[in-house]
């Protein structure tokens, strides 16, 4: 058994452990964190768009909750692309619609988990739509992994193909 195959088991490991991480910040760490990362995307904004910095709290005020909800869908789409590697590369024999119902059940319930979890952290709560919103993004995710493994595969098709008319 190849080490190589185990690639996908660690970066789905680092990325559950990086969502348990955030989501074991307190109320204020955490909007902490997404007001800064929604300053930045409003001063960026702000740059190139020439709005006055008069504006710009508002902006972040307006956007502070689209970024957190961002966030969420982005994580769960990174965990969802890894996921469904893992899958892939665990259950090689299984059909590609087999492991994206593996990929979402994993994704969902590390989401419901991970809600729950919060329950337990200082002003911090559980909720459902998030829970949706995590599962929608890993379901991209998995949409994502499979346009990149069908262009690698037409790729490597084609050289094949190639290598054959050349020879």
């Amino acid at each position: 058994m190849k080490a190589a195959r185990y690639i996908p088991v660690l970066t789905t490991a680092a990325m559950m452990v990086l969502i348990f991480m955030l989501s074991s910040q307190t109320s204020e760490s955490s909007a902490s964190l997404s007001t800064g990362v929604t300053q930045r995307i409003v001063d960026l904004v702000a740059s190139v768009a020439n709005i006055p910095s008069s504006e710009k709290p508002s902006m972040v005020l307006a956007l502070h909750h689209i970024v957190r909800k961002a966030a969420h869908f982005t994580l769960y789409a990174l965990l969802g692309l890894s996921a469904n590697a893992m899958f892939t590369s665990l259950c090689p024999k299984s059909g590609r619609l087999k492991r994206v119902l593996y990929t979402a059940v994993f994704c969902c319930l590390s989401a419901a988990l991970d809600e729950l979890h919060q329950k337990f952290v200082s002003g911090r709560g559980p909720q459902v739509t998030d829970v949706m919103i995590d599962t929608a993004g890993a379901l991209c995710g998995c949409a994502v992994f499979a346009v990149l493994t069908a262009a690698a595969k037409r790729t490597v098709r084609r050289r094949a193909q190639k290598r054959k008319r050349g020879n």
